[in-house]
């Protein structure tokens, strides 16, 4: 099973850190914008450090979810993806 998602926002990146992090499953997250991919990464980044802190997760857990996570602006990349969801903001 993979999961695509369409929109690297905070909603989209919280989907993918569930999908990683509890099911274990592959997560592929596009975003047309470079600069939303990077702060889609680094969204991720501080949820994992903040859960390790808190003792939620490991650092070991929280190096396993950035393995199963591609950021990508490449609608190709989805080809293997079971499941899409779409994540969007209009404002």
């Amino acid at each position: 099973m993979k999961l695509g998602i369409i929109g690297a926002g905070q909603m989209g990146i919280g989907i993918a850190y569930v999908g990683a992090l509890r099911a274990k499953i592959p997560v592929t997250i596009l975003d047309s914008k470079a600069e939303a991919l990077k702060r889609g990464q680094k969204f991720m980044n501080v949820l994992l450090q903040k859960d390790v802190l808190k003792g939620k997760i490991t650092q070991d857990e929280a190096d396993d979810v950035l393995k199963h996570i591609k950021l990508t602006s490449k609608l190709s990349d989805f080809k293997d993806s079971n499941f899409l969801i779409e994540v969007f903001s209009l404002f």
